[in-house]
């Protein structure tokens, strides 16, 4: 299964965007701040940074802080413990990447909880037969609109 977060709105304290599963829209998306993280992870501000562009593996595990399942990102760099997870703002997110059903897109999401839920029973349907990978790219402008098929990495 491929989900593809693609980044739009780049706020001073959030950034937002939009995450598909397998090209359909899913859901809106809420990170911390873009930043130009080096390899030796300097650039990064602890629980304020969002993770880098690229395409990550996604497993599910039992996450002991929210008590279920969530989808986890293993093998971030400069990062550890990255979850997609509810949230309604920067404030929620520490690193992670929030999802929900509604967005201002500029600052906040919500109906968080029916789309984690949605996104855990998806992944756990196909957990067993296949990898799961998520591609975070940024929104491409073309003639004042955004594309979601320029998402390939």
């Amino acid at each position: 299964m491929e989900l593809t977060l693609i980044r739009s709105v780049f706020g001073a304290a959030a950034t937002l965007g939009k995450l598909y599963a397998n090209h359909d829209f899913f859901a809106y998306t809420l990170e911390d701040v873009v930043r130009n993280i080096k390899p030796d992870c300097s650039g990064k501000i602890q629980n304020q940074t969002a993770i880098g562009y690229g395409r990550y593996e996604v497993v599910l595990s039992y996450s002991s802080r929210f008590q279920k399942y969530l989808p986890l990102l293993p093998g971030v760099p400069c990062f550890s413990g990255i979850r997609i997870h509810g949230g309604n703002t920067n404030a929620n997110t520490e690193g992670c990447i929030l999802i929900g059903a509604k967005s201002d897109m500029q600052g906040r999401i919500w109906n968080c909880a029916g789309c984690v839920a949605s996104l855990v029973g998806k992944l756990k349907a196909v957990e067993q037969t296949e990898k799961i990978w998520i591609n975070i790219a940024k929104a491409q402008a073309t003639n004042n609109t955004v594309s979601t098929r320029t998402f390939v990495i």
